[in-house]
């Protein structure tokens, strides 16, 4: 960075050092650097999505996992990212809807089935709705 600042990638590495430190607004600010001086990468807005989502600004979160989403459509993962942020604030409906998407995608994923359990658990569904996966 201090031999040439539009280096990138110098950002982008300061980003991770910096989400690895726990520094989630700071890692924020080297990773919109990096969207300035390139062009817009979906893991960039991934680690952007989960630097807001651990702050707890969980709405901004699922900006940036959209975003990234919109970049790679066959990533169920993304979607699963956005039905946790709306699980974390018991957004349960929206939660399912998510999950929907990332099932598509990855059927047999664990993690989203059981996310789409608890979520249905919590809507008070039980075996005789015969909505459960």
């Amino acid at each position: 960075m201090v031999i040439d600042e539009k280096m990138d990638y110098a950002y982008r590495n300061i980003g991770d050092a910096y989400i690895r430190l726990r520094k989630y607004k700071d890692a924020i600010e080297s990773l919109e650097k990096v969207l300035e001086l390139s062009k817009p990468e979906d893991v960039i807005y991934e680690a952007i999505g989960y630097c807001y989502e651990k702050m707890k600004n969980y709405a901004q979160a699922r900006f940036y996992y959209r975003k990234a989403s919109h970049l790679n459509p066959e990533v169920g993962y993304l979607a699963y990212k956005m039905a946790f942020t709306y699980y974390k604030e018991e957004k349960y409906e929206q939660c399912i809807k998510q999950l929907d998407i990332a099932l598509k995608l990855k059927r047999n994923k664990a993690e989203y089935n059981i996310l789409m359990g608890e979520c249905k658990m919590q809507l008070g569904f039980t075996r005789r709705h015969s909505i459960l996966y």
